[in-house]
């Protein structure tokens, strides 16, 4: 008696990593990847608003903040975006923590997208960004990336793939791995009584 793989264990292992890999990558794709850059404004360097032209031929356009920093101690870099349009009023802004609290490398390079966003006018329009938060962590580098005409992130793609691979990972869980093979059993040969 042989043991094999059975095909049940094989389609559900198979189904999980391409459902998984698909919505993951289709996740990053969207929130990194697609669109064009419009404008990379050094943050770091930035006393208050930088001045960023835009239009609503550039819809939708995402903000991604890329950071490189030293953690110092478990309290992490708070973070407040903000986006005024060209009458000074505020269109969008964003708060969070960069990285986590478990970060022990000596340098960590991140980046988060912040949000898309919809122009409704034509024109120069402020973006400002403020660290704080009571961290000891040293910030190297900040930039904030503005993507013109991005794709947005379709939640049904995302949730339904990843409903998918949790399915296909159960699947493959609860299927039995190995199975007996059973080989036909081989004629017996009789001696006839003469």
């Amino acid at each position: 008696m042989a043991w094999r793989l059975r095909p049940a264990a094989i389609v559900s292992r198979w189904t999980f990593v391409v459902f998984a890999g698909v919505t993951v990558g289709y996740s990053v794709w969207a929130l990194y990847g697609s669109g064009q850059r419009l404008s990379l404004v050094d943050v770091q360097r930035l006393p208050g608003a930088a001045a960023v032209e835009l239009s609503p031929a550039m819809n939708p356009v995402r903000i991604v903040l890329h950071v490189g920093y030293a953690p110092a101690g478990t309290t992490r870099i708070h973070y407040e975006a903000a986006l005024s349009g060209p009458g000074g009023d505020r269109m969008w802004e964003a708060r969070g923590t960069i990285g986590s609290r478990d970060d022990e490398a000596t340098f960590i390079r991140h980046a988060a997208s912040l949000g898309t966003v919809t122009v409704a006018e034509p024109g120069v329009h402020a973006l400002s960004i403020r660290f704080g938060g009571g961290s000891m962590d040293d910030v190297r580098e900040a930039r904030i990336e503005l993507r013109r005409n991005v794709a947005r992130v379709d939640p049904r793609v995302a949730w339904g793939g990843g409903l998918l691979a949790a399915a296909s990972l159960l699947g493959a869980l609860l299927t039995p791995r190995r199975g007996p093979t059973f080989e036909p059993a081989l004629p017996v040969a009789r001696e006839e009584a003469a």
